[in-house]
């Protein structure tokens, strides 16, 4: 790398991570880099069991604006972020919801990153041709941790003993446990070349060959599910439904796509289209772009730049941002109460808990992800100290023009998916 580069070190769960400073020193020692240790606080395993988004959200929203500090205070100077345990998950959490991040290398080390992390979407964020020797998976042998995590509760995976297996990630295994990344010796011999900018290199069980000890194929088992599977035991008993003896439903049950459910699953569904309505009506808030004016003004800035001009669009960007920052936030208070099972998504709800499909919930993340850049870039628009080029102040109307056209698209998506699903008899909640 050209440049000296920034390295970010983040940690995992259940620790006070001082190895961040000892292994700061080690990497500023041996390379020109700067390092910035980054932490979110103490994250105790009670949280990190907890399947429901608002468990994790916190460390993850702490992450973010520390990233977001980083980009701006450094500017364009290589961005390099190694991330452990729980840490991976923020951070992968963090890239997917904010797309004008940029990394220069992505090191994960005793990762729960679900194996299945889609990093297609997310590529264009790395910067180089070459993915797979951008984005380094460091596997432990005898990390126990996140084959744990991923049986234990949803949304983890055990990436961080198995790997990725994916063509534009490196996976490469060492034979250590969870916290053995942090002796000064691992990291001599394995991320500086990856700080220096050089290839990434084999390791001893990468060539030697090796793996897991045979008993942890026993913790693979989904443990998480016990409970769920001795319910099913007996509903499976009831499972003989009048709805395919008679013809008909029980008292207090509506058939539904050739099942009887309950008025209160018919009420989970009426709850799920009011949160979905309240985030479009936040939406649509900043669709118009402050009444439409903020195109326009740019418009006039570029043709003939003033103080008075500039002074105008930052008035409206200013308000602008304030009401993305409230839509950012009902849809984070939204998303906290989702969270996946299988082919499924789990809504907390005013009703209980209530199984729904993903097609509620992609559409939802995809506009999530296009707010959290709009607000990136407005943010930067108000805090410019001075009078902005007509090239930069046209970079910003362009990426605004952009998702501003992505988000719409999204949107209609969003708005067909609850206006043409309806209830039983054809009545819409």
């Amino acid at each position: 790398m050209s440049e000296a580069p920034i390295v970010i070190l983040i940690h995992g769960i259940r620790t006070a991570a001082w190895w961040q400073n000892r292994i700061a020193s080690v990497i500023e020692s041996e390379t020109s880099a700067t390092v910035i240790p980054i932490k979110y606080g103490y994250f105790d395993l009670l949280r990190f069991w907890c399947p429901f988004g608002i468990c994790r959200a916190g460390p993850i929203e702490k992450l973010r604006q520390q990233i977001e500090g980083v980009s701006k205070h450094y500017g364009d100077r290589p961005l390099i972020v190694f991330a452990h345990s729980y840490g991976t998950y923020a951070l992968t959490r963090v890239i997917l919801q904010n797309p004008y991040f940029r990394f220069d290398r992505v090191i994960l080390c005793g990762s729960v990153v679900p194996q299945d992390f889609d990093w297609r979407a997310v590529e264009d964020q790395i910067r180089g041709p070459e993915k797979r020797n951008a984005i380094i998976n460091e596997c432990g042998t005898r990390d126990i941790w996140p084959v744990l995590a991923q049986s234990g509760t949803w949304g983890y995976g055990a990436t961080g003993t198995y790997g990725f297996g994916t063509f534009n990630v490196r996976d490469r295994f060492h034979d250590i446990t969870h916290s053995e990344y942090f002796t000064n010796e691992f990291v001599k011999a394995n991320w500086i070349p990856l700080v220096r900018g050089e290839k990434v290199t084999f390791s001893d069980v990468d060539t030697q060959g090796g793996g897991t000890p045979a008993w942890f194929n026993l913790l693979r088992l989904p443990l998480k599910w016990v409970p769920f599977v001795a319910a099913a035991a007996v509903a499976a008993v009831l499972a003989l439904h009048p709805v395919w003896i008679l013809g008909g439903c029980p008292s207090g049950e509506k058939p539904y796509k050739g099942q009887c459910v309950t008025e209160d699953w018919l009420a989970g569904r009426k709850d799920l289209k009011k949160q979905l309505g309240d985030v479009v009506a936040e939406v649509n808030k900043t669709l118009d772009l402050k009444g439409g004016r903020l195109f326009p003004l740019m418009d006039e800035y570029e043709a003939e730049p003033t103080p008075e001009k500039w002074a105008e669009i930052v008035q409206v960007a200013d308000v602008l941002l304030k009401q993305i920052d409230d839509g950012v936030a009902k849809a984070l208070d939204y998303d906290s109460r989702l969270f996946g099972v299988g082919n499924n998504i789990i809504l907390i709800t005013s009703t209980g808990k209530q199984t729904i499909d993903k097609k509620y919930s992609n559409p939802f993340v995809t506009v999530e992800k296009q707010w959290n850049g709009r607000q990136f870039v407005v943010n930067q628009i108000i805090k410019v100290k001075e009078m902005p080029t007509v090239e930069q102040a046209r970079e910003w109307h362009k990426q605004l023009s952009e998702m501003h056209q992505q988000l719409t698209v999204e949107m209609q998506k969003l708005m067909d998916l609850l206006d043409d699903d309806g209830e039983p008899g054809g009545s819409s909640a």
